[in-house]
């Protein structure tokens, strides 16, 4: 990783020789990291040596086929040298992911949250908990927006299921001063 950071460093400054330099050197300190053949293939691509750059893509991916940052590299490439129809094979398959990802849907939800979209947050915190039905961190994101929704009977049941399904007990009581809170603000 030190090696990929430094020459991503060289790379944003345009310095392609000792950017090249570094992403080698990452290769050959650690084979098996996917971002240092994923930035020397976007380093490539640069350089108009297309094909070295897909090289490096398929490495990539042969380490990790499912890697999103290498994927949207190759449709790119791909939809630079007129392989549309792959490229958009690539996308759709990503977006496909991304939907059935329940933490993309968290993300989104939080998102949301920070432009004051509430009903948007809702909905993907929803989306989230259908695709993943333990994580507590989805009951309480909702039930925090129930809450800003003033739907608090809504958000105190949320809150139980985080309690319920949270990893540790300073996570249970954690979300049981969390419910105390509320029902004292209720009163």
């Amino acid at each position: 990783m030190f090696y990929n950071n430094k020459g991503v460093d060289a790379f944003l400054a345009n310095d392609r020789t000792t950017a090249y330099a570094y992403f080698k050197q990452g290769i050959l300190t650690d084979p098996s990291l996917v971002d240092n053949y994923t930035i020397l293939g976007l380093l490539y691509r640069r350089m108009d040596r297309n094909d070295w750059a897909e090289e490096n893509y398929q490495v990539a991916l042969k380490i990790y086929p499912d890697d999103g940052t290498t994927l949207e590299n190759l449709a790119a490439l791909y939809r630079m040298t007129n392989r549309v129809a792959e490229a958009d094979r690539i996308k759709r398959d990503l977006r496909s992911r991304r939907y059935n990802n329940p933490y993309y849907h968290y993300l989104l939800g939080e998102e949301a949250l920070e432009i004051h979209d509430l009903r948007l947050a809702r909905k993907h915190f929803r989306q989230a908990i259908s695709l993943q039905e333990k994580n507590h961190e989805f009951y309480f994101a909702l039930a925090k927006t129930l809450y800003l929704l003033g739907e608090k009977d809504s958000s105190k049941h949320y809150m139980k299921l985080a309690k319920k399904y949270s990893d540790s007990k300073s996570e249970e009581i954690r979300y049981q001063y969390k419910l105390n809170t509320i029902s004292q603000l209720d009163k």
